[in-house]
């Protein structure tokens, strides 16, 4: 196949002839400014790039292998993508600023105080996809406590001058480059810069009241310049370039730890003695450190996720129940894990994913039942599963009794008798006389009412629906109590019985109530003894 690529600058048209054996066989004409289009072969593992910068002389031609060859310059392939490119594409492109500048002409900004009105006396601001791509006109609103920006155009902070009682700052998901022009705003308490293009952390050494700082899926190499920032609870860095965890000393007030998607190769941590939950998931850990299980004070650990990753089983020995006796939450799914070991002397553990290992036999599950506060568990897409079958679950079940879910099932279910149940559902039993009510004559005295005399059950599959049934009391209609006690429960607002079906099931009192059989009758008599 040829390979086609069409450069378009300045509003010129350039003709682009392919190969007979492409899948086009005109010449095409492209029309547009700034507008790269590539169709790439199937022998190029990597998609080529062309600079922006290319002199508009220059032409392309598609040589024998399908790459594209310099003519002017007489180079080899253009744009072979680099083992690093996806660190330092932008750098090593020359781009000065991001890729949304090469679109810009066609997008139409609006602004903060024309487009977006402002008032003076409010306390909140929000703009999520407003076309924002300056802030601006914002010195009257100096009662501002807080702003959002999200998802607009912001390539720069700037503009919060006076805004001085500012508690809380998202620009979430822009084109900010660097942290800056914000020293001043020392009541910030939440600071949300996520989904950005910040390669540094800086410019918060004032910021000392801040709790929260999010600053995932940026471009950070280091954890560096945060010694201010004594009273952080929550830290989110996932989704950076960070290589190792360090410069956390000093956190001391420290809860939350979110380190998830970078390049940490080591799990070795610093003891952080507040935290409560720390995430390295998808990293590149390999080897057990300790320290993981030590970062914090005696039972103040509640969940450590350390899924996908290369890990294997835990050494013994390093996991001290008591240091984790707080321990509620544990993911290790997608590593190399063969048997839980070690995690069994957690016995605190409520919820445990460990699927996606390498558990093969039911060996591997030895102590499983030690966790008698076990909840939920995940240990399916382990080889066990398939080698065991439907067997897997059962094995499971056996050794923790009180679970409530296994992978995706839940073993919990609750019955509710909706009005959109039929009374018709009850059928099959023998009828009864219904107790005939005292009539007045025209003497006025009350006749007497006979006594009901139940009809006994003639066939055996009747008995047997009988005794599945809500056996009534004697000259009682099978539905007088069921009914009381729901009705009870319903002013309670504890039971899912509509009024409706409350009349329903009372008007069976007059009408010759029969006893509901089968599953329905056991249904119902559970929910009774329940109540």
């Amino acid at each position: 196949h040829a390979f086609l690529l069409a450069y378009v600058r300045e509003l010129k048209l350039i003709s682009v002839s392919v190969s007979p054996g492409s899948c086009l066989s005109t010449p095409c004409v492209f029309a547009h400014s700034k507008v790269k289009v590539a169709m790439q072969t199937e022998h190029e593992a990597q998609p080529n790039v062309l600079s922006s910068q290319q002199p508009s002389g220059q032409t392309e031609e598609t040589s024998t292998d399908g790459k594209i060859q310099d003519t002017t310059q007489g180079g080899g392939a253009i744009g072979q993508k680099s083992p690093d490119a996806d660190e330092d594409r932008d750098q090593e492109m020359g781009l000065a600023d991001s890729a949304e500048e090469q679109t810009e002409e066609a997008v139409t900004y609006l602004r903060i105080g024309s487009d977006h009105k402002t008032d003076p006396a409010e306390e909140e601001l929000t703009i999520q996809t407003g076309r924002i791509r300056v802030i601006e006109n914002l010195d009257a609103c100096t009662r501002l406590k807080k702003l959002c920006l999200i998802a607009n155009h912001v390539h720069e902070i700037t503009g919060l001058d006076t805004l001085v009682e500012l508690e809380h700052l998202e620009l979430y998901q822009n084109y900010v480059q660097r942290i800056q022009n914000i020293g001043h705003l020392v009541k910030l308490k939440v600071l949300d810069l996520s989904f950005n293009e910040i390669r540094k952390i800086e410019g918060l050494e004032t910021l000392t009241e801040l709790e929260r700082l999010f600053l995932s899926a940026n471009k950070i190499r280091k954890i560096e310049n945060l010694e201010g920032q004594k009273k952080l609870q929550m830290l989110e860095l996932g989704n950076n370039r960070i290589r190792q965890v360090e410069n956390l000393d000093h956190m001391t007030s420290l809860r939350e730890l979110w380190l998830g998607k970078n390049k940490i190769e080591t799990m070795k941590v610093p003891r952080l003695p507040k935290l409560e939950t720390i995430s390295v998931q998808s990293n590149r850990l390999t080897e057990w450190d300790g320290s993981i299980f030590d970062v914090s004070e005696e039972g103040c650990l509640e969940s450590l996720f350390l899924s996908h990753n290369q890990l294997g089983d835990i050494p013994e020995g390093m996991v001290d129940t008591q240091k984790l006796r707080g321990l509620t939450t544990l993911d290790l799914a997608g590593n190399v894990l063969t048997r839980l070991g070690e995690i069994t002397k957690v016995e605190s553990l409520e919820e445990l994913w460990m699927n996606d290992n390498q558990i093969s036999t039911a060996g591997g599950l030895e102590g499983l039942e030690k966790f008698q506060k076990m909840k939920t568990i995940y240990l399916e897409r382990n080889p066990m599963q398939r080698n065991l079958g439907p067997a897997y679950r059962t094995l499971i079940r056996d050794k923790l009794p009180k679970i409530e879910q296994i992978d995706a099932v839940s073993l919990t279910t609750t019955f509710l008798i909706r009005e959109s149940d039929p009374v018709e559902l009850v059928r099959g039993a023998a009828k009864q006389k219904q107790p005939q009510q005292p009539q007045q004559t025209e003497e006025g005295a009350q006749a007497s009412a006979p006594t009901p005399v139940p009809k006994m059950p003639s066939k055996p599959e009747e008995m047997e629906e009988t005794r599945g049934g809500v056996e009534p009391s004697a000259g009682q209609s099978p539905f007088a109590d069921l009914a009381g006690v729901l009705g009870r429960a319903g002013a309670g607002g504890g039971s899912p019985i509509s009024p409706a079906l409350l009349e329903q099931l009372r008007g069976q009192q007059t009408a010759g109530g029969r006893p509901l059989m089968g599953k329905v009758g056991k249904q119902v008599k559970s929910i009774m003894k329940k109540r």
